[in-house]
């Protein structure tokens, strides 16, 4: 991760007479340092930047999941696809800018990502039959990978930036929040969605039970996974790159492509356990 202080800079004419060298932190125009280039930023940089993400999305997890439950998720999820949206395609201008506007930005990053975690369990609560949660949840949390997969390679906050209005746009298009409201949900499959479940499972409620859900060993458990199983991604995503540029010393294409392969295989390995856990009770 660099730093840009000289993005912006332009370099109007040369003639044949000018040398231009790198020596040290500096490029050199005829023997004289006139202009630094990008400067790494420092590990306490780069920690605080991660920080920054992580802390956001746990503050941020609670109120979502308490706007899903009143609300529902459609618009409340727009509304996080959208800070997101704006925050990704800012962050480039930010950290031009300074740490205190680059660490913000990232702040709004990890605020917008802290919904993805109660829309996949509303998601999965609406949509999923009471035979198909763990292929759900199987599939709607691949999207950490598949992002980093796809995007890795090529640039990823540019990406991000262009293709989230569409996919945000085919979410409110597509997504209600019951089947029954659906227009392309026949009787078929909403018997099929709705079979088995309570009336408290079907409708929304403004309670959640926190007391009983903190206190439920079996809860507890899967928070437990769900943790080692987040670290595990994360720790690989954030760091692998640096690894594979800075210890194997790869190119930037190659870095990018080969710190997507791990996610990428991480994909099958979950939807097949996913699978498994519907299929094994």
């Amino acid at each position: 991760m660099k730093r840009p202080n000289w993005e912006n800079t332009t370099l109007l004419s040369i003639n044949s007479s000018t040398k231009i060298k790198e020596e040290g932190p500096f490029v050199v125009f005829n023997e004289t340092h006139i202009m630094p280039k990008n400067v790494p930023y420092t590990q306490s940089e780069k920690a605080q930047l991660q920080y920054a993400v992580g802390i956001a999305s746990i503050i941020s997890t609670f109120p979502f999941s308490m706007l899903y439950t009143k609300f529902g998720a459609r618009f409340v999820f727009l509304s996080a696809g959208i800070l997101s949206t704006i925050s990704t395609a800012l962050l480039p201008f930010a950290a031009s800018k300074g740490m205190i506007a680059f660490t913000f930005i990232r702040l709004l990053q990890g605020f917008a990502y802290g919904a993805n975690f109660a829309a996949i369990g509303f998601v999965c609560h609406r949509w999923a039959t009471l035979q198909q949660h763990g292929f759900f949840l199987a599939c709607m949390t691949t999207f950490t990978s598949l992002s980093v997969t796809l995007t890795n390679p090529v640039a990823a906050f540019v990406i991000h930036a262009l293709v989230s209005p569409i996919l945000f746009g085919f979410w409110l298009f597509l997504y209600t929040d019951h089947p029954d409201t659906h227009p392309c949900v026949s009787q078929r499959e909403k018997d099929q969605i709705l079979s088995g479940k309570t009336e408290a499972e079907i409708g929304i409620s403004g309670f959640m039970p926190y007391r009983a859900i903190l206190s439920n060993k079996t809860v507890l458990i899967v928070w437990l996974n769900s943790f080692a199983d987040i670290v595990t991604a994360v720790f690989l995503i954030t760091y692998l790159p640096t690894y594979v540029s800075k210890v194997l010393r790869y190119g930037v294409r190659e870095t990018g492509i080969w710190s997507a392969v791990p996610a990428l295989l991480h994909i099958p390995v979950k939807i097949g356990s996913g699978w498994l856990a519907d299929n094994m009770r």
